[in-house]
């Protein structure tokens, strides 16, 4: 199944939101592909992209606290790789610190959207006064895939990235741990990444995407990595059954390390149920998108009860016990 999501990404079927709106025909009216499915008494909110951004402005201001970098590959098959980086240290914490360091990992074709990617990932949440309040400061890592990667971050660009990733940590306050975190083709970059640096970390956030086997969960676990994967029932792509392709959860669930949280619903942040009109339906795989608001409702509450603090809260267990 792993193969079949990843064939569907190179073959251009995930494409930045963005990229979609640009191309999305007028319509009269906007119906759901789930619309049929939706409960008597819930209601869905439809918003265009432009729309979206709108209302996580907050969050999309974000992005531009981030500081743009390049680093040259030296392979003809990866170039030049943009990335951005958060530095707590610019903005009040504690130069003289020592500080953890998450990498975000956007989806399909998402390099394409330059800085708004950072956004598009889920990382830009991750920058406010509130997340990084809640895990004492963190440096945000977000490389972009280009052109020659179809703007996709993939195994051809690991060696790259990991290699943008310790020169941050060796240019910096950073002493660890280190957390990555996925959406869409981006959690596949995220299996990736583990597979063949996982003593170098400590967390794992996927957000949408096929996570590896149970087999593998339970190996990484077994060295202590904390892993959290995050998904909705009527994602467009059908990333759940990707990953569970019977529906049955138990084995991965009964990993030490792994935390599971199955949405009946993605939601916007006034709890009506997520539609993103960007030609198509897009919101029930665009989890990432309420990242960003650290999963935490308007008036409070969190998307997921056993996450009361959100993702930021997730992050800050993950770092202490690693500390």
């Amino acid at each position: 199944m792993k193969k079949l999501f990843a064939l569907v990404i190179a073959l251009g079927l995930l494409f930045s939101c963005a990229a979609l709106a640009e191309e999305a025909p007028e319509a009269t009216e906007f119906v759901p592909s789930w619309a049929d499915q939706v409960p008597e008494g819930e209601v869905y909110t439809t918003l265009a992209w432009d729309e979206c951004l709108a209302q996580f402005s907050d969050a999309v201001a974000l992005t531009e606290i981030f500081d743009e970098y390049t680093f040259e590959s030296g392979d003809e098959a990866v170039g030049t790789i943009t990335y951005y980086v958060y530095d707590p240290t610019q903005h009040g914490y504690d130069p003289e610190g020592s500080y953890p360091v998450s990498v975000w990992f956007h989806g399909g074709g998402n390099g394409s959207d330059g800085r708004l990617a950072i956004f598009e990932s889920g990382a830009a949440g991750m920058a406010s006064e509130k997340s990084q309040a809640d895990v004492g400061g963190m440096y945000i890592i977000c490389p972009l895939g280009n052109e020659l990667m179809r703007y996709t971050l993939g195994q051809a660009s690991l060696e790259s990235v990991h290699t943008i990733v310790t020169n941050v940590i060796e240019d910096n306050h950073i002493t660890g741990p280190v957390l990555i975190a996925g959406t869409s083709a981006g959690g596949l970059m995220c299996d990736y990444y583990a597979e063949a640096y996982h003593d170098e970390l400590a967390g794992i956030f996927w957000m949408s995407t096929t996570i590896p086997d149970a087999e593998t969960v339970q190996a990484y676990s077994d060295e202590g990595i904390k892993m959290w994967f995050e998904v909705g029932l009527h994602d467009e792509t059908n990333a759940f059954y990707n990953s569970f392709p019977d529906g049955d959860t138990s084995a991965h669930e009964a990993v030490e390390n792994f935390e599971l949280t199955v949405f009946e619903w993605i939601r916007w942040g006034d709890k009506t149920i997520a539609s993103l009109n960007v030609g198509m339906e897009f919101a029930q795989h665009c989890s990432c998108v309420q990242v960003n608001r650290n999963l935490i409702f308007d008036d409070g509450t969190p998307d997921d009860p056993t996450h009361p603090d959100g993702v930021s809260g997730w992050f800050r267990d993950v770092i202490n016990a690693a500390r």
